[in-house]
């Protein structure tokens, strides 16, 4: 649960009208910063540009254990700009870091207190959707340290690996041989039995 400060707790005991996200997208060529938000909003000396880009954000939730789950944000195709992040290279925005920020609103629909962290991560895959004469991008982004663990799972050990942390054990010793020359199993019922 990401710490809040006074003003905002105050205002969620009371009621909340609503509020809105900042969102910081940290491409290698720029850093494009946007709000959903009707109007420029200026947070740690940063412009957040005003609704229009940014169409929305997709739902935050988490796993049982705490962590977040991968989140989808949608921009706005119109500006010849994020067209290009859609179909740029990918390297210029595949593991960059991304950052969505809750700002809560009250009563006088001014932003309350100061944002909040709501999630922190990297941009992976942007795909263009098109529904009738209206499209979006989606730039989906996955939690912070996915990255990092999704690589590390592509990984495999082999004997000399093995061997190093472990000397002596024999567990790795065929596995190169397994992988490398499969083997043809008969069926159970080709075999008859």
């Amino acid at each position: 649960m990401p710490t809040l400060d006074t003003a905002t707790k105050a205002q969620i005991a009371t009621k909340v009208i609503g509020g809105f996200y900042l969102v910081e997208m940290f491409f290698k060529a720029q850093t494009l910063r946007l709000a959903t938000w009707p109007v420029d909003v200026t947070y740690n000396g940063n412009v957040y540009k005003a609704s229009g880009d940014l169409v929305g954000v997709g739902q935050m939730t988490e796993s049982e254990s705490g962590t977040p789950k991968k989140t989808t944000l949608s921009l706005s195709p119109v500006p010849a700009a994020n067209l290009a992040l859609g179909l740029g290279s990918v390297e210029g925005y595949r593991g960059q870091p991304v950052n969505i920020l809750y700002w809560a609103v009250g009563d006088n629909y001014q932003p309350v207190g100061s944002p909040v962290l709501r999630f922190f991560g990297v941009m992976d895959q942007v795909s263009i959707k098109r529904s009738g004469e209206t499209g979006s991008i989606e730039m989906s982004c996955l939690p912070g340290g996915a990255d990092s663990s999704r690589r590390s799972l592509s990984l495999r050990m082999n004997h000399e690996q093995h061997q190093s942390r472990y000397p002596g054990e024999r567990g790795f010793e065929y596995v190169t041989d397994l992988i490398g020359t499969p083997q043809v199993w008969l069926s159970r019922q080709f075999q008859g039995i």
